[in-house]
């Protein structure tokens, strides 16, 4: 009697399309901006980020993730940053 997987949950690491937005969790957001947690939240109280509302919750979208960094990410450098952040999760 194991739990059946859910077919239309996404594995972790994949980014989600909101509004025509490619955006991501707090918790990518943190590995791309190689930031702790927190201090995205703290960012995000002070205004200094500026979050995508979701039903989901908070999420941040890669306009402002490339705003902050002060560049622009190409796909292949984001799968990888993604895919490393997804590996090391799942170690530690």
């Amino acid at each position: 009697m194991g739990r059946q997987p859910d077919p239309n949950r996404r594995p972790p690491g994949l980014t989600r399309i909101y509004r025509g937005q490619q955006i991501f969790s707090l918790a990518q957001a943190s590995a791309l901006l190689g930031r702790h947690a927190s201090t995205i939240y703290r960012l995000i109280d002070a205004g200094s980020i500026c979050p995508v509302e979701t039903p989901l919750g908070r999420r941040i979208s890669r306009k402002e993730i490339e705003r902050l960094l002060g560049f622009s990410l190409d796909d292949a450098a984001l799968s990888s940053l993604l895919a490393d952040t997804d590996e090391a999760r799942r170690i530690g």
